[in-house]
């Protein structure tokens, strides 16, 4: 370890701040173990305390803190000679998002178009238009690289990093096969899908093309579907709501059964489904193939894996940082936590889920929000283009961004091309395989992502009604 007195002190914290009555930490990089200070927005100090040990790897200390003084103020943390950013300790509210895509009243609907090449991604023919123009306006924000994914049309948008529209894709004719994954999904969101003839499991559809995300679990979509269908069921009086419950059970229990099991992440939904099965099995299902204290055990499981891999964390996050989807991971865990509280009312995972949701807001080694336009320091230079063009913050506030990734991945990045230059070159908690750069051409950490943000917002969510 280096000597202390060698490297500048900083302090890292979740720079949105901490739930009242949830685990508060903060982290020290450097500097020489002692005491720390929380202090207000008026320079009083509210806590005072001893820095608690050096972790394994040496390369920080860990504060826990709390306050007892009045919620909606703004404190800081002081230890050895560094002060933290800005933070609040207050209620569980969290954050808010906007409608994007305004203008595209007018998109282009283009035909499946046709992938080959080494990765599977390159386009061997020319997009083929279908015609008219359709209505695409609102809803998500894309990708910071604008590339258009769907089970039945798609334009991915690498033509350039400027774009006038997004497109419309094609619908597929009526009883075409569907990936099993799709069918889940969409009867979670629509009640509907679940009624779709599903294809034979082979190669699972999340994008074209399939080397994008190639996703393999599809029995816990299936379970969330089913349960929604059964809950929808049950409040319409509808006769096949015990069917559909069963027919979650058994999914239920072929996944946790399975050998795809993770956590909740793009590829995995199966602790959405567990929870809202839990409910349903509560008020009695005949015949389901399992019981809520054997459901239970798997976001358990899921809970214990992310509980190992954090103790080998300096900075107690259960996501690996040198590979991809750091921010979403975080935020799967912290959901988890949420969920298997509420299913099982048993709070044991509530700091560890906390503290997984600190690391995506600042609480990590490069002191960065991996929020856009929330916390004292998050990404300026994202691998969008409207954000290039107008500035983060005006178009992107709440996106989410990858985070830390593997240094390898960042090696011979082009530079966009039409992008205004936008550097922050401050690199200097790299290290260990791990990088994390903001500028437009660093996609592997830099890019939103319509998944890192979505699973964020049912952490927050969660984290605010419960």
């Amino acid at each position: 370890m280096t000597p202390a007195a060698a490297t500048p002190a900083e302090v890292r914290v979740d720079q949105v701040g901490y739930a009242l009555g949830e685990a508060k930490h903060a982290y020290l990089l450097g500097g020489a173990q002692g005491t720390f200070t929380v202090v207000d927005d008026h320079g009083r100090t509210v806590r005072q305390g001893r820095i608690g040990p050096v972790s394994a790897r040496g390369m920080t200390a860990t504060k826990p803190f709390s306050t007892s003084t009045c919620p909606l103020w703004t404190y800081r943390v002081t230890a050895a000679g560094a002060t933290s950013p800005p933070f609040r300790i207050d209620t569980a509210r969290r954050l808010d998002r906007k409608p994007s895509h305004l203008a595209d009243c007018r998109g282009t609907v283009y035909a499946e178009p046709k992938f080959a090449g080494e990765g599977g991604d390159e386009i061997v023919e020319p997009l083929t238009p279908l015609g008219g123009r359709v209505d695409v306006e609102g809803g998500w924000v894309d990708a910071g690289d604008f590339v258009k994914f769907t089970s039945n049309g798609v334009l991915p948008g690498r033509a350039g990093f400027r774009a006038a529209r997004r497109p419309g894709p094609s619908a597929g004719e009526g009883g075409t096969p569907l990936s099993p994954n799709l069918a889940g999904r969409v009867a979670a969101a629509f009640a509907l899908g679940a009624q779709a003839r599903t294809s034979d499991v082979g190669e699972l559809v999340t994008a074209f093309p399939h080397a994008y995300y190639p996703e393999s679990s599809w029995e816990g979509d299936l379970e969330l579907g089913a349960t929604q269908l059964a809950l929808a069921a049950r409040e319409l009086d509808d006769p096949r709501a015990t069917g559909w419950a069963r027919d979650a059970a058994k999914w239920a229990k072929t996944y946790i059964a399975g050998d795809g099991k993770s956590t909740l992440n793009l590829y995995d939904t199966s602790a959405l489904a567990h929870a809202d099965l839990a409910g349903l099995l509560r008020t009695g299902v005949s015949g389901a193939a399992l019981g809520v204290r054997e459901l239970a055990a798997d976001p358990r499981r899921q809970l214990d894996t992310g509980v190992e891999r954090a103790g080998q964390s300096p900075f107690r996050t259960a996501v690996d940082v040198t590979d991809f989807d750091a921010a979403g991971k975080s935020f799967g865990f912290a959901a988890t936590a949420r969920l298997y509280q509420r299913v099982t009312g048993d709070p044991r995972y509530a700091a560890f889920g906390a503290r997984q949701r600190d690391f995506t807001l600042g609480a990590n080694a490069w002191g960065v929000s991996l929020v856009v336009g929330v916390g004292a320091t998050f990404p300026r230079c994202p691998h969008h283009q409207a954000a290039n063009l107008a500035g983060p913050s005006k178009v992107l506030y709440g996106a989410v961004v990858n985070g830390p990734n593997g240094a390898d991945n960042f090696a011979d990045l082009p530079f966009p091309a039409g992008a205004k230059e936008c550097t922050r070159p401050d690199e200097s908690f790299n290290g260990q395989g791990s990088r994390y750069a903001d500028d437009p051409s660093s996609w592997p950490s830099n890019e939103p992502a319509i998944d890192f943000t979505s699973t964020a917002l049912l952490a927050f969510s969660l984290a605010g009604t419960s």
